[in-house]
């Protein structure tokens, strides 16, 4: 049955979109880390950009409660958050818990809330479902994470389509000015407080080393990390798989969002053999940049890549080692083949026109499939449907008005029939009046 048309209604304004009905008096409130330098800060970004795009009225809150620095240019759009009937959290199960915690009683109660959640393993752990006391529906930017929080049947989980694609160049670093390595440059970039085991930097360092034994060939490698000093022991471990290897540089510092893409676009390949990813956003931005990646064929990382616009490494799943993080014991993930992926990083060299070819197809792809032209009117589909659900949740105080105001209707009638019952009957033959 469909929803009916609440242009109808002239109290309402609204405006269509291609998904359906979403109201320009209520704005959408969007709450996330929008000047953190993090995944789901930039998550947080990606989506603000896509909706503005489309002209939907938005009021931001920009979180605050993350280690990571807080540099990211951006300006809350301002706004009275109390007019907003649908609330969109960008942070994971555990962060819309914070976040409702903070909040005033009864504000989400009184609202739709939707979580944009991330996860990277196959399991969701029962530790995280306390998330969905918070959220009326989840929002999964990949479809390995609609399927692992999906599992816990607790909430309907919608995948959306994040604008992924960046068409802005970025001009190169001069390489000895930043103690680059010359040659054919890989590049792998991760951050020390999202789960080195997962992110796997290390077996980046060893398929190099496999690819390219002689210490002789034109061939450097930059490992790029974020937040090392909070895992000492773990930097420590990873530059001693590099084995001295002067061709191999270690970077472990923050830079301005514009000298990180800058240091993408000099590299001419990027390396990613995560174990998992709930999305994988650098290895978007570098294809965005025109540059192949080498990436485990598991994971989030597939909602953009394929055989034709990347180069995807062989794996198996295993079981995830007990330490890993919030990761359960009895979820999987991949472990990537290190000889296929040494291959490819040799193949890239050998064979330039490879190279081209598969940087080519990288930024052609995510420019025609994951633009914002591309992905917004699944965006506003999304939000439709959310509208259409926040209109039946009405607040508690009104539908008690409602059901008292109809409890008095049904009383007066009661009382106008008894009265008609009542009187005797018109002489004249008429029915009495009520």
């Amino acid at each position: 049955m469909s929803s009916p048309d609440p242009s109808a209604d002239p109290t309402t304004p609204v405006w269509h979109s291609p998904g359906g009905w979403i109201s320009t008096r209520h704005p959408l409130l969007v709450a996330g880390y929008f000047t953190a330098e993090l995944g789901v800060g930039e998550a947080g970004r990606l989506l603000v950009g896509g909706l503005e795009a489309a002209g939907v009225p938005l009021v931001t809150q920009t979180l605050v409660d993350t280690g990571n620095r807080k540099t990211v240019p951006f300006a809350d759009r301002p706004g009275e958050p109390d007019a907003s009937r649908v609330v969109v959290v960008c942070d994971n199960a555990d962060g819309v818990q914070r976040y409702a915690a903070a909040c005033r009683p009864g504000f989400l109660a009184q609202r739709y809330v939707i979580g944009l959640w991330f996860w990277e393993v196959d399991r969701f752990p029962a530790s995280m479902h306390g998330g969905f006391d918070v959220v009326d529906e989840v929002w999964a930017a990949s479809d390995h994470v609609r399927r692992a929080v999906a599992a816990a049947r607790r909430r309907p989980v919608r995948r959306i389509a994040l604008p992924l694609a960046n068409p802005a160049p970025a001009a190169a670093l001069v390489r000895a000015d930043h103690g680059l390595p010359e040659g054919f440059l890989f590049l792998v970039c991760f951050d020390h407080t999202s789960v080195v085991q997962r992110k796997n930097p290390a077996a980046a360092v060893a398929a190099f080393r496999r690819a390219f034994p002689g210490g002789d060939e034109p061939a450097g490698l930059v490992v790029k990390s974020i937040n090392g000093d909070a895992y000492p022991e773990q930097r420590l471990e990873l530059r001693a798989e590099a084995g001295g290897d002067p061709r191999i540089v270690f970077i472990d510092r923050y830079l301005s969002a514009t000298d990180q893409r800058r240091l993408v676009a000099t590299a001419d390949a990027y390396v990613s053999l995560h174990r998992a990813e709930g999305l994988g956003l650098p290895m978007a931005e570098a294809m965005s940049l025109e540059k192949p990646v080498i990436a485990t064929g598991y994971s989030g990382n597939l909602a953009f890549m394929d055989s034709e616009n990347s180069l995807l490494v062989g794996y198996r799943l295993v079981p995830v080692p007990e330490g890993s993080g919030p990761y359960p014991p009895d979820a999987r993930w991949a472990e990537p083949n290190l000889d296929e992926a040494a291959a490819l990083m040799r193949r890239l060299i050998d064979h330039p026109e490879v190279a081209s070819r598969i940087a080519g197809r990288a930024r052609s792809s995510l420019l025609s499939a994951h633009s914002q032209a591309a992905c917004v009117p699944v965006l506003l589909a999304s939000l439709a449907s959310a509208e259409r659900r926040a209109r039946l949740r009405r607040p508690a105080r009104t539908l008690a008005a409602r059901a008292r105001a109809a409890a008095g209707r049904g009383r007066r009638a009661l009382g106008r029939a008894r009265r008609m019952i009542r009187r005797p009957p018109d002489p004249r033959g008429h029915a009495p009046r009520a």
